[in-house]
């Protein structure tokens, strides 16, 4: 299947959708949630620079991780339908694939990018997880 083939099958306002679904994610999974949302928007921040100044290999992990899951649920299954199927039914194989692949893909990514930041804004700066996860007044 071509870029060109791919991008002429994707239904008008996916990209809307996907805006929703990842405003919808980011707003249960730290706006709304009652340890996070507090911080507001600038803590969350600092924290989120904090993690990834100190914790490069964490986040290397989860990229190549997120890679390794694009490699099998996209690249393999692109591939044994180049191979392992015939030409006269591929359109059709592939247009099931992708119909099942990508909402389910895409809402993966996005739920696992968005729990990514979240457990970064969680662990916070040097010392303020720890303070954090303590209680209210527990630095003073």
């Amino acid at each position: 299947m071509t870029a060109e083939t791919s991008t002429r099958r994707r239904s008008p306002g996916s990209g809307a959708r996907r805006i929703l679904l990842l405003y919808v994610i980011v707003r249960l999974a730290i706006v709304d949630d009652p340890e996070l949302g507090p911080l507001g928007r600038d803590a969350r921040r600092r924290r989120l620079r904090a993690f990834a100044e100190r914790g490069k290999s964490g986040l290397v992990v989860q990229f190549l991780v997120l890679g390794a899951a694009f490699f099998v649920l996209d690249v393999l299954p692109g591939l044994a339908i180049e191979n392992w199927v015939a030409e006269d039914r591929r359109e059709l194989v592939s247009s099931i694939l992708v119909s099942a692949k990508n909402p389910t893909v895409i809402a993966f990514t996005l739920v696992w990018m968005v729990g990514v930041a979240r457990q970064m804004i969680l662990s916070g700066g040097p010392g303020e997880a720890a303070a954090s996860s303590a209680g209210p007044g527990a630095r003073g």
